[in-house]
C-alpha cells in the first residue's frame, strides 16, 4: 500500500511490481496465493479512509485471476464482481476507480459464466465508466474489448450472448473517441482497437450494425485527409488517427465481404491513396494500416479490385525498396500476393517490374531477414496468378529458389533460439510455397515440362528438410506442416515427371516421411499426404 498518489498505469513503480509479482505468483503457486491474498482483499476493499488500502485490495485480486482453476476462481468472483462494478463507478478516488476498470478487464479475460451471469449490471458499469478520466476510460475499453473475444464463439450465430448490448457499446466506444481529452493516457487508440474486436467477434446476425458503422468510419477517414494547417502536434494525431479509422475499416471490409463492401470500395480507396501518397501521414505504422486495408479491400473484391491496380501498384512497388523500413516493406509483399490472388492473369503487365524488385530485395543483405520468406512466398503467388507467362522469368527465380533452399539447410538453430528455429522454419516453408505456386501456375497453361530441371534438387530440399529432426520437434505442429508441404511436392512431380515416382517408391525417406503426414493428427495435413502417397504410388 505504497501507491504514489498520481501514479501512471504505464509507469514502473512499487504498485505494478508488486502486481506484477503476484501474477507470477498466482500461476507457480495458486492455492497458497488464495490463500493470503483473498484475506487481504476482504480486509482492505471497504476501508473508506483509506484510498490506498481500497486500490491495494482490488490491485491484488485482479493480479491473481491467472493463476487458479475455474472451479476456485468462479466463486470468488461470483462474490466480488458486484463490489467491483460498484467501486467503478461510485468511489470517490480515481486511482481506485482506475484498477476496478483494470481488474473488472481481467475479470472479462478469465470467467465467461460469471461475467454471462452479471452482463447486464455489467455492461452499464462500463458505459457509465468510458465517459470517467481518460486513465480510466482507456481501462475500461480493455475490459470491453475483452468482453468482445469472450463471445467469439458466438460469431456464427444469428444471435449472440452480447447481441442486446452491442449497439450501445459500439455507440459509446465511437463516442469515446471523439472526446476533447482522447489523446491522453493513450484513450483513441484503445478505443478503436476495441471498436475493431467488437466488430471482428461480432455474431452474423448483428452484422447490420457495421455496416451502418462503415460510412460513418469513412467519413471520419476523409476528414483526415482534407484537414490542411495542423500543427506539428495535431499532424501526429491525424495521422494516428488515419491508422486506426483504416484499421477498423479493414476489420469491417472482412466481416461484410464484397456485397456489403463494393458499394464503399471508392470511397475507401480514394482515402488510402490519399493518405499513402502524402507519406503515409509520415509515419511507417500509418503506412502499414493503410496498405494492409488495400490487400484487405483486394483479397474480399477479387476480379472487381482491377479498377484500382494501376493506382496502387507504383505505391506497392516502392514499400517493396522500402528496406529501411522492413514492417512496411513486408506488408507490401503480402498485398502484393492479395492482389495477384484478386486479379490472376491480369496481373500480368506488372510481373516483371516486381519480379525484379523482389530478387533484388533477397539478394540485398540489408533487408531484415524477415522479409525474405514472404519475398519468396510472393514469387509462388505471382507465377501461380500469371501462369504460363512465368517462363520467362522461370531461370533467374530458380536461381534464387535453390540459393534460399541451400541456405536454409546450412543454417542451424538452437533449440533454445525460438527466433532462428521460426526463422528457418518459415523460410524452408516458404521455398516450398514458391516452387509449388510455379509448378501450379506452369501446370495450368501446360508449361510444366520446365520445372523438371529442378527435380534433383528439389527432391535433395525434401530428403533434407525431412532429415532435420531437432528442428521439426522443435515446433511440432508446423513441422508436420513443413512435412506436408515436402510430400505434396513430392507428389506434384510425380504426376508430372515420367520415371521419378518409381525412384521416389524406392526410397526409404520417401516412405518415412509419407507416413509421419498420413498419421498427422490434422485432417488437412493428413488429406494432404495421402494424396501424395496416392500420386507417387500410382505412377
Amino acid at each position: 500500500m505504497q501507491q504514489e498518489e498520481l501514479q501512471d498505469d504505464d509507469t514502473w513503480n512499487k504498485s505494478t511490481a508488486a502486481g506484477s509479482c503476484l501474477d507470477l505468483l498466482s500461476e507457480c503457486a495458486p492455492a497458497k496465493i488464495i490463500e493470503r491474498v483473498v484475506p487481504f482483499v476482504e480486509k482492505n476493499i471497504a476501508d473508506q479512509t483509506n484510498w490506498r488500502a481500497r486500490e491495494a485490495a482490488i490491485m491484488a485480486f485482479g493480479s491473481i485471476l491467472e493463476g487458479p482453476s475455474p472451479m476456485v476462481l468462479n466463486p470468488l468472483i461470483e462474490k466480488a464482481l458486484p463490489v467491483m462494478l460498484t467501486i467503478l463507478q461510485h468511489d470517490e478516488s480515481l486511482a481506485v476507480r482506475d484498477t476496478a476498470a483494470w481488474t473488472v478487464g481481467r475479470v472479462c479475460h478469465v470467467s465467461k459464466t460469471q461475467v454471462t451471469r452479471y452482463l447486464k449490471g455489467l455492461v452499464g458499469s462500463l458505459l457509465h465508466a468510458l465517459k470517467d478520466e481518460p486513465q480510466v476510460a482507456k481501462n475500461v475499453c480493455w475490459a470491453i474489448h475483452n468482453l468482445g473475444e469472450l463471445y467469439e464463439d458466438d460469431i456464427d450465430s444469428q444471435e449472440g450472448t452480447l447481441s442486446p448490448y452491442l449497439e450501445q457499446l459500439i455507440v459509446a466506444v465511437l463516442e469515446a473517441t471523439l472526446r476533447p481529452d482522447a489523446d491522453e493516457s493513450g484513450l483513441r487508440p484503445a478505443a478503436y482497437e476495441t471498436l475493431s474486436v467488437l466488430i471482428q467477434y461480432m455474431p452474423e446476425g448483428n452484422i447490420n450494425i457495421v455496416e451502418r458503422c462503415v460510412p460513418l468510419l469513412i467519413e471520419r477517414l476523409e476528414s483526415t485527409v482534407n484537414n490542411p494547417g495542423l500543427t506539428a502536434d495535431d499532424l501526429a494525431a491525424n495521422a494516428e488517427s488515419q491508422g486506426l479509422l483504416s484499421g477498423a475499416l479493414s476489420i469491417a471490409t472482412q466481416r461484410l465481404k464484397a456485397p456489403g463492401i463494393v458499394q464503399h470500395a471508392d470511397r475507401m480507396m480514394t482515402c488510402y491513396l490519399q493518405i499513402l501518397n502524402q507519406g503515409g501521414g509520415k509515419s511507417a505504422s500509418v503506412s502499414e494500416e493503410v496498405i494492409m486495408a488495400i490487400g484487405t479491400l483486394a483479397d474480399v473484391l477479387e476480379g472487381e479490385f482491377l479498377k484500382y491496380v494501376e493506382a496502387v501498384m507504383p505505391i506497392l512497388l516502392a514499400g517493396l525498396q522500402a528496406w529501411d523500413q522492413y514492417q512496411v516493406c513486408s506488408v507490401a509483399v503480402g498485398v502484393i500476393g492479395d492482389v495477384c490472388r484478386a486479379i490472376e492473369k491480369l496481373f500480368t503487365p506488372f510481373a516483371e517490374q516486381t519480379i525484379g524488385l523482389v530478387l533484388a530485395a533477397l539478394g540485398n543483405n540489408d533487408l531484415d531477414k524477415s522479409v525474405k520468406p514472404l519475398m519468396l512466398s510472393c514469387l509462388g503467388d505471382i507465377a501461380l496468378a500469371i501462369g504460363g507467362e512465368f517462363q520467362k522469368h522461370f531461370d533467374p527465380v530458380m536461381v534464387m529458389l535453390r540459393t534460399a533452399a541451400e541456405r536454409s539447410i546450412a543454417s542451424q538453430a538452437s533449440p533454445d533460439d525460438h527466433d532462428m528455429v521460426d526463422w528457418l522454419l518459415q523460410l524452408r516453408s516458404s521455398v516450398f510455397e514458391a516452387f509449388t505456386g510455379t509448378f501450379q501456375g506452369l501446370r495450368n497453361d501446360n508449361r510444366q515440362e520446365i520445372m523438371l530441371s529442378q527435380n534433383e534438387w528439389m527432391t535433395r530440399y525434401c530428403q533434407a528438410v525431412a532429415a532435420d529432426e531437432m528442428l521439426l520437434s522443435a515446433k511440432r505442429l508446423t513441422g508436420e506442416k513443413l512435412l506436408s508441404q515436402a510430400a505434396g511436392v513430392l507428389g506434384d512431380m510425380a504426376t508430372t515427371t515420367p520415371g521419378i515416382a518409381a525412384e521416389l517408391q524406392k526410397m526409404d525417406w520417401v516412405h518415412n516421411l509419407l507416413e509421419r503426414v498420413c498419421e498427422s493428427e490434422d485432417a488437412s495435413i493428413r488429406r494432404t499426404g495421402m494424396w501424395a502417397t496416392a500420386a507417387i504410388e500410382r505412377q
